[in-house]
């Protein structure tokens, strides 16, 4: 019997709808030109824009070597590529600096993605199995502190044990660290655990490479050589894929 489910987040349980990221890094870029008007350093709109592609781009490139970098990191990283003079400790009042670090980073707060069909059901009824649940996520410019409060808002923080995203632990999945996080806070061996996500080279070869006991790729892709236990159409599909191999207990 599997004692413990860890999730992938993004295309997993929650998605953005058509649109929606176009909405987010417009509402991003918005944010912060008022931000920096608000603080006397005001900034083009295309200055703006570059920096914070630039921001992305140098964090992917951080990602291609299974790291990633706190919040912290994420905004200096900003600040290099709007103004390499600027010096935000010297050069701005805390309530700026802070004002901007939210315009930033607080992206799928302001404007959030949505749950995926059944993946509150999911949830709901693992727990009710007496199924221990992760969220093992890798985060974009919104780090785990925003990603909380989004999740917090659709409602589904409350089922978690133990919530791992890659800016705290500083590590990407497929990373063995990322899974080392999430038994070690689950207390639940690797074979009795199961990892839940929507992509082949991260979670399901992360999963299996650390010695996750079940792998389930939820959507199309895929990969040669990378060979899931389970392949699920929507997370919704997990329960009665488990059941059918009575890899759960009976509901109560």
């Amino acid at each position: 019997m599997l004692r413990a489910v860890c999730f992938d987040l993004w295309e997993t349980l929650v998605a953005d709808p058509p649109g929606r990221g176009e909405e987010r890094a417009a509402d991003r870029a918005r944010a912060v030109e008022r931000a920096l008007e608000a603080a006397g350093r005001p900034a083009p709109p295309e200055a703006i824009a570059g920096a914070i592609q630039n921001t992305i781009d140098a964090l992917v490139a951080v990602h291609q070597r299974n790291d990633d970098l706190g919040a912290d990191e994420r905004l200096a990283l900003f600040y290099e590529h709007l103004d390499p003079s600027l010096r935000p400790k010297r050069d701005l009042e805390p309530p700026a600096r802070a004002a901007i670090a939210e315009a930033i980073l607080g992206g799928t707060e302001r404007v959030p993605p949505e749950l995926l069909p059944g993946a509150d059901e999911t949830l709901h009824a693992l727990r009710r199995r007496g199924v221990a649940l992760a969220l093992v996520s890798n985060t974009g410019l919104s780090p785990g502190p925003v990603l909380v409060r989004t999740l917090e808002r659709l409602g589904i923080t409350g089922y978690f044990d133990a919530l791992i995203f890659s800016d705290e632990v500083r590590a990407w999945k497929p990373d063995a660290r990322m899974f080392a996080a999430a038994v070690a806070a689950l207390g639940v061996p690797p074979e009795l655990t199961a990892f839940v996500g929507d992509t082949p080279e991260t979670d399901i070869v992360g999963a299996q490479a650390f010695g996750l006991g079940l792998t389930a790729l939820v959507g199309p892709a895929a990969i040669d050589g990378v060979q899931p236990d389970l392949r699920l159409g929507g997370v919704d599909a997990l329960i009665p894929a488990l059941d059918a191999r009575g890899l759960l207990n009976p509901e109560a």
